[in-house]
């Protein structure tokens, strides 16, 4: 059994459909990569904004009383682990004329997470930054 297929069947394990565990699968190999070489990296980074829990408020189909209890659990939870983002960077193309580059950009986000580090968003901030990264490279290569 090859990478890519042991890498697609542990996320069929973890209950993601065919089609997206494939594609989960490619972009945790092509992020691997892209990360041993310096290209690529994600960080987790704490939320600055202040954290929007009006979506309890429609559960209609959960007593007022639990929303009240579960908004302060979640309040607890907040105060105790944080809130955080995930920032997946890639290292921008130096230009060959005026050697401008090689800084860190934002290739893709996503913020708003309570406490735990398993979002199960990272496959796509990563696959959105790996689109970013080739982009600028397409875009420095034509420009040189």
């Amino acid at each position: 059994m090859n990478l890519l297929h042991r890498t697609y069947r542990k996320f069929r394990a973890e209950g993601l459909p065919a089609s997206h565990a494939m594609h989960a699968a490619r972009t945790e190999l092509a992020w691997d990569e892209a990360e041993a070489a310096g290209l690529v990296r994600l960080r987790w980074v704490p939320d600055e904004e202040c954290y929007d829990d009006s979506y309890i408020d429609t559960w209609t189909d959960v007593r007022e009383c639990d929303r009240k209890r579960m908004r302060k659990d979640l309040w607890a939870q907040i105060e105790r682990d944080g809130v955080w983002g995930i920032v997946a960077e890639y290292v921008s193309p130096v230009c060959p004329c005026c050697a401008h580059g090689g800084v860190w950009e934002q290739g893709g986000s996503v913020w708003g997470f309570v406490g735990d580090r398993d979002c199960g968003y990272e496959s796509d901030v990563k696959s959105e930054c790996l689109d970013a990264l080739a982009k600028a490279r397409a875009e420095s290569a034509h420009a040189a």
